[in-house]
């Protein structure tokens, strides 16, 4: 069974991967613990919510100049007005 560090440990290696894109959109299906340690970890939102079963997020990620990574909630899967999006 995979710890919870492992897990963190790996999701870096997805935001890598995924920064290396040209899409300007990628979706990603997993499961909600790999969700919640990406969301907790390198998208920096420690306090993020389980998620429900079937919910969807979309972020705007962005790799910063100094290679810190700045992610924004646009979108939470029962919120379609956007009310969950941060400033």
């Amino acid at each position: 069974e995979e710890t919870k560090p492992k897990l963190r440990s790996r999701t870096l290696q997805i935001i890598d991967e995924l920064l290396r894109f040209p899409d300007n959109s990628i979706c990603i299906v997993t499961h909600k613990g790999c969700l919640r340690e990406l969301e907790r970890g390198p998208l920096e939102r420690p306090g993020a919510t389980e998620f429900r079963n079937c919910e969807v997020r979309a972020y705007d990620i962005v790799m910063l100049a100094s290679g810190q990574i700045k992610a924004s909630l646009i979108y939470a899967g029962d919120d379609p007005a956007g009310a969950a999006a941060e400033p």
